[in-house]
Parts: C-alpha cells; structure tokens; sequence
C-alpha cells in the first residue's frame, strides 16, 4: 500500500476554493481533483500491511506530542522553479506548528528504517497544472485570482493517513481514502483565538503569502 502522511482541510474551505476558481475551468489548466485535495506532509513508499501498522502506531504517538493550531488557504502563484508546471494556492496560520508535523512525520520513517523525501517543506497545494492550453495572458490571470484569495481559518486538530486513488495513468490522485486518523493534542485554552476566524498570534511566521511576479517570463 502507498502511504501519506497529510492534512485534509474542512470540505467547505475546498469547496469555497475552488467556487472562486471555477471562472477559469476552461481546459486552460488540469485541475486538481476537488476529492484529492489534502495538504501533503510526508509519502512513505509502498508498504507491506505489517510495515505500515507499524509505523501508524509511532506517527500516533509522534501526532500526540504537537499541539493543534489554525491554518488556512491563503495566497498562491505559479512556476516556481525550473520544471516546475503547477498553480499553487499558499497557507497562513502557525506555519511553524505545521512544518513540526512534517518534520515529526519525516522523523519518526526514518528511525523506522524508511527513506524519506530530504527538501525543505513547502507548505502549499496544487491546485492545477499547466497544459499545452495554458497560455501566459490565462495563467497570469488564474495567478492574480489566488493571490488575492483568503480563506477563513480551521482549526488542525488531527492529521490523516490516506492511500491515494490513482488516475488510469497512474500519475495523479483522483481521490483518496483514510487510512487512520492520528489526533494532535488539543491547545491550551489560553492560546485558542476565540471566534477561530482568525489565525492565531504565531500566524505570521513562515507566511506563504506574498506577491508573485509576472509569469510570461516562465512559459506560454
């Protein structure tokens, strides 16, 4: 079985998403799956049933040790990096806290004997690709609708393990299905924000939201 690690965000908040974007599903881009959406820590491989029982009871108690914290869609861009072909939409909240997760994730496969990706977590989520439709003027367009997107914020009290649902061609998720659900544990009363509405006082740290240059440079 092939094994994730990932956030999976309130169906409302992907839902009121990809509302705002359904003005540019055109074909212009391959957009994502509204049921793949999930907001990815850490893949595992392809695990025997034992290996994977195994490392769910470690994530477990790994998920038990941080906190829950708010988080939500904010922000986004396009063509990051050379190869690079997705439409993103970024994060506000604790980033901190979420980058822990992940890093608590990575950690605890790799005392389990598992190899494990090494970069530098990226706390995004592709939202499309671009195609041989894609054209500059279109992107830039699609570019400037998530950069001024905000979410409302939730509140990350769990974390998921989910097998993917592949496409026939075995290259993108279609959906997925859970697997086990490791709770976090839950915040002081003294740190929650009140009408969770709105992130918490930690929230700038890390914020993916910032101006996106121009795209015509990158690809037509």
């Amino acid at each position: 079985m092939r094994l994730y690690a990932a956030v999976v965000p309130p169906r409302e908040q992907v839902e009121r998403l990809f509302e705002d974007l359904s003005a540019h599903s055109d074909g212009a881009l391959a957009w994502t799956a509204v049921d793949a959406v999930r907001i990815g820590l850490c893949y595992f491989g392809s695990l025997t049933q034992t290996d994977a029982a195994r490392l769910t009871t470690r994530l477990r108690v790994a998920a038990a040790e941080l906190e829950s914290f708010p988080l939500r869609f904010s922000g986004g861009g396009a063509l990051d990096e050379e190869g690079d072909d997705t439409v993103w939409v970024g994060l506000r909240g604790d980033l901190d806290q979420l980058s822990a997760l992940a890093s608590a994730m990575a950690d605890t496969a790799r005392v389990d004997g598992l190899m494990v990706d090494r970069r530098a977590y990226r706390p995004r989520f592709p939202v499309a690709r671009i195609t041989a439709n894609t054209t500059v003027p279109r992107l830039q367009t699609i570019v400037d609708t998530l950069t001024a997107y905000e979410g409302n914020a939730w509140n990350v009290t769990e974390l998921a393990l989910i097998e993917p649902r592949l496409s026939a061609e075995h290259t993108a998720f279609q959906s997925f299905d859970v697997a086990a659900v490791l709770p976090l544990a839950a915040r002081p009363v003294a740190s929650e924000t009140g009408d969770g509405d709105e992130p918490s006082p930690r929230s700038d740290t890390g914020d993916t939201h910032v101006p996106r240059p121009a795209v015509e440079h990158r690809r037509t």
